[in-house]
């Protein structure tokens, strides 16, 4: 046994062997979890510390303790070797999701992570902490290490968080901004992830949540009145679809024929099947904003200050519906709820996308003059299974889980179009989904991986009664590198509710994405980085 006089510690040479896999654990899992970035580990190497002498009397506590926060950390870091980074944005998009989703999700991630996390934590808990045992004979010694650890701990969290007015007041307005900008950039591994889905699910609200009437219009409107398309264009009716990654629509060359309806639809005169199109975000909760709203990758304050196209569809005495599969209210609102909510009908919580075309039906929209209707899909969000039935299994018996789903969207698809024409004279509608989907894996996704672009390629198609202005319109938002990015299909819904549009041309050409980690990039420049 090592004995230290002028310290009093013990620790035998088993136990510095113990003591060095301890730390060597906790810093490889640290190194994995936060990308290869040591920054701030010294907090997480001064809890684990504590760990190690915090009441040395009460063993099983301490090891019920320890095994839960070790849990946390393995289900991050195999989440984190399967997915890639785990951002803020993807938490509160987990809490987004409905009970049933959620369910599912975890008991098909049950083999991958949260068994293996089980395991790690039992062994790094019993089997390595468990192991090590320090004795101190001085008492001061033990709440000298115990006085430096926490106030350590205090002193560069707590104390510098609340010193600091700004953090206050961003914890009013933003508690997630504020949370991730300082506690979990403190500390990456299971506290700064824990403390962010806390707050969530004790229901703090944050500024997505103000529903308010807006004044100001955005500063791309120079007119109401559009000489062009003002009163011309009296129903527009926009399908939301959700993960649909373009390279599964047999409408874009895929060989199975998962979207025969669409391919009918969108193929007559006045209509169009749009190439190479990308979302402006690979999650729902940061793509939708910035189809209706004038939010771009780098300045979401027009989400937040000024009209959307809700509001401006209502300004134009349109009236809105916005009708939805999912849930998109509440606690944990979303974040585009804040304008989905300023529809003048407002419909959430269906059972099954085939619901839609039902719900729209009862709304007796057809005897408006005017409508502006959003219907949001549940569409190809995992679990796949919950997006299919028996019908389209025996359509596409070829087909695996994912195929089936965007073969569901294409029956909801048809259902609507069948609707709408029956009830109208004229009409324009346009399906796109929110983003897309790297099959099998999912979105929100920051990891190097040859389909990376996958979760960002999506369809686009117009089919309009009125003339062909809709398809001429939206080819003049290619940038040089041919591409579309929906952020800027808001212009295209502007004019063709009657306004008058001067359209910044740097939002064309410089085709920004918002990525999970909260930073802006060039499309193009992402793929390349992350897609060998």
């Amino acid at each position: 046994m090592f004995k230290n006089k002028n310290l009093s510690l013990f620790v035998s040479s088993k136990q510095k062997v113990f003591i060095t896999l301890y730390f060597a654990i906790i810093f490889i899992a640290y190194n994995i979890i936060n990308i290869n970035n040591l920054t701030n580990i010294s907090y997480t190497l001064l809890i684990y510390l504590l760990f190690l002498v915090i009441f040395p009397k009460t063993k099983w506590i301490k090891l019920l303790i320890f095994g839960l926060f070790n849990f946390i950390l393995a289900i991050e870091l195999f989440f984190n070797l399967k997915y890639g980074y785990i951002s803020d944005s993807l938490l509160k998009t987990a809490l987004e999701n409905d009970t049933n989703q959620s369910y599912i999700m975890i008991k098909n991630e049950f083999l991958s992570i949260i068994l293996p996390s089980f395991l790690f934590s039992i062994i790094y808990t019993y089997f390595i902490y468990n192991k090590i045992s320090i004795s101190f004979r001085s008492k001061t010694l033990y709440w000298s290490i115990m006085f430096i650890c926490c106030f350590f701990l205090f002193k560069n969290t707590l104390y510098y968080y609340l010193s600091d007015k700004r953090h206050i007041v961003e914890f009013e307005v933003d508690p997630f901004f504020s949370l991730n900008k300082y506690i979990r950039v403190k500390y990456p591994v299971v506290i700064g992830n824990t403390a962010i889905l806390i707050v969530d699910y004790l229901g703090f609200s944050e500024k997505y949540t103000n529903v308010i009437q807006h004044e100001k219009f955005n500063s791309s409107i120079i007119d109401t009145n559009n000489s062009d398309t003002f009163e011309k264009y009296k129903n527009i009716i926009f399908i939301l679809g959700e993960s649909a990654y373009r390279g599964r629509h047999s409408t874009y060359g895929y060989k199975k024929n998962t979207t025969p309806e669409m391919q009918k639809i969108f193929t007559q005169i006045n209509s169009c099947i749009i190439n190479e199109v990308h979302s402006p975000a690979s999650i729902t909760r940061d793509a939708v904003p910035m189809l209706f709203s004038f939010a771009k990758p780098k300045n979401e304050h027009p989400l937040l200050d000024e009209k959307n196209i809700i509001e401006m569809a209502n300004f134009q005495n349109y009236k809105s519906y916005w009708i939805s599969k999912n849930g998109e209210s509440g606690p944990h609102s979303s974040k585009y709820s804040i304008i989905a909510k300023l529809s003048n009908t407002f419909i959430e919580n269906l059972k099954d996308d085939l619901e839609l075309p039902q719900q729209l039906i009862q709304t007796d929209f057809q005897n408006n003059e005017k409508n502006f209707i959003v219907l949001h899909l549940a569409g190809s969000h995992k679990p796949y299974k919950l997006g299919y039935d028996e019908l389209d299994v025996s359509a596409l018996p070829e087909g695996d889980d994912y195929d089936l789903t965007i073969h569901h969207t294409d029956r909801v698809v048809k259902q609507i179009y069948t609707i709408l024409k029956e009830k109208l004279n004229d009409f324009i509608l346009i399906y796109t989904p929110d983003h897309g989907e790297i099959v099998n894996l999912g979105h929100g996704l920051l990891r190097k991986t040859k389909e990376f672009s996958n979760q960002f390629e999506i369809p686009l198609m117009i089919y309009s009664t009125y003339d062909e202005y809709p398809c001429q319109e939206i080819e003049s938002y290619r940038n040089d590198e041919n591409m579309i990015n929906t952020s800027n299909l808001v212009f295209l819904l502007s004019k063709l509710l009657g306004y008058s549009v001067n359209i910044d041309q740097s939002f064309i050409k410089n085709d920004l994405i918002l990525s999970v980690d909260g930073q802006s990039y060039e499309y193009q420049a992402i793929i390349k980085q992350y897609q060998p």
